[in-house]
């Protein structure tokens, strides 16, 4: 099944390096319908988490760093989604790729990531953040991948299993308003002994 865009943790942890990187998207994660409030207004958005690997940048423990950026899932021309996919791809969006773009189709797919770090509002620290996406230079190679692609959307075949396999703080943020009851009857089957995933 598709995920498709529309025009209309805590703890000690290696930080990705600021900078301009060669990346490879790795992960699409569909975060589902999340509240968010815009000058007052509060309303349901669609979100969903683009994980890449940075190609020749390694963590002390030999593996490569990753970083994600959130987005709400549209192609709307003020969207950031939209903004940063035609930058990656290096064109615009036609009419036709604007009535339903499958973003899944980003995964393995190489491009440049701008790292910047950014302080915490609470000033225990910084954070690493994707500023910007783009294309990669002509000729210029992606190293192969070293992370398992990561493609997630409750409605296809074995998301109970993918979605089984995320770390808590992904699952919490997976459970989202609009699917609730769904969601209770996730918590009840994960708690029971029987729980098939």
């Amino acid at each position: 099944m598709a995920l498709t865009a529309k025009s209309s943790g805590g703890g000690d942890f290696d930080i990705a390096p600021a900078g301009n990187h060669v990346a490879i998207c790795y992960g699409v994660v569909d975060l589902g319908e999340h509240e968010q409030e815009w000058q007052g207004k509060v309303s349901l958005k669609h979100r969903v988490r683009i994980s890449w690997e940075l190609c020749d940048e390694l963590m002390s423990d030999g593996r490569p760093f990753s970083i994600s950026k959130e987005y709400t899932l549209s192609l709307n021309e003020k969207a950031t989604l939209r903004h940063d996919l035609e930058s990656w791809r290096g064109r615009p969006f036609t009419d036709a790729e604007l009535s339903g773009f499958d973003i899944f189709v980003l995964l393995d797919k190489p491009c440049m990531v701008n790292v910047v770090h950014k302080p915490k509002r609470d000033g225990s620290g910084g954070y690493a953040a994707v500023s910007s996406v783009a294309a990669i230079p002509k000729g210029m190679p992606a190293r192969d991948q070293v992370n398992p692609s990561i493609r997630f959307s409750m409605e296809e075949e074995g998301a109970q299993e993918v979605f089984n396999g995320f770390p808590d703080w992904l699952k919490n943020k997976i459970r989202w308003p609009s699917h609730r009851s769904e969601m209770d009857e996730y918590d009840a089957l994960a708690s029971s002994d029987d729980c098939p995933f």
